[in-house]
C-alpha cells in the first residue's frame, strides 16, 4: 500500500517559467501574409524559421493565422481548395 494520496495536489513549486509571460517571448516583427497568398509561399517562410505565420488584410489587421499544422493537415486530406 503506497502512503501517497492519489486526490491530493502536487506540491507547488515556482519556478522562473511560472511567471513568464508570453510578452517576453512574442516577436513584434514577424513575416505576414494576405489572405489570397499561395500556401507554398506561406509555406516557404515556414521552411526559414516562422512555425507560424499571420494572416492580415489590406489595412494590417490580423484576420487569422496558420500554422505548420493547418498546412500539413491540408496535405494530408489532399484538399486542393486549401492549396490552389
Amino acid at each position: 500500500m503506497s502512503d501517497v494520496d492519489d486526490n491530493s495536489p502536487l506540491p507547488f513549486r515556482e519556478s522562473p517559467f511560472m511567471r513568464l509571460t508570453v510578452s517576453k517571448l512574442m516577436k513584434r516583427h514577424v513575416q505576414s501574409s494576405l489572405k489570397d497568398t499561395k500556401a507554398t509561399i506561406v509555406a516557404s517562410y515556414m521552411m526559414e524559421g516562422f512555425g507560424s505565420v499571420p494572416i492580415i488584410d489590406t489595412a494590417n489587421r490580423l484576420v487569422g493565422i496558420v500554422s505548420e499544422n493547418d498546412l500539413l493537415q491540408a496535405l494530408r486530406k489532399g484538399d486542393c481548395q486549401v492549396l490552389s
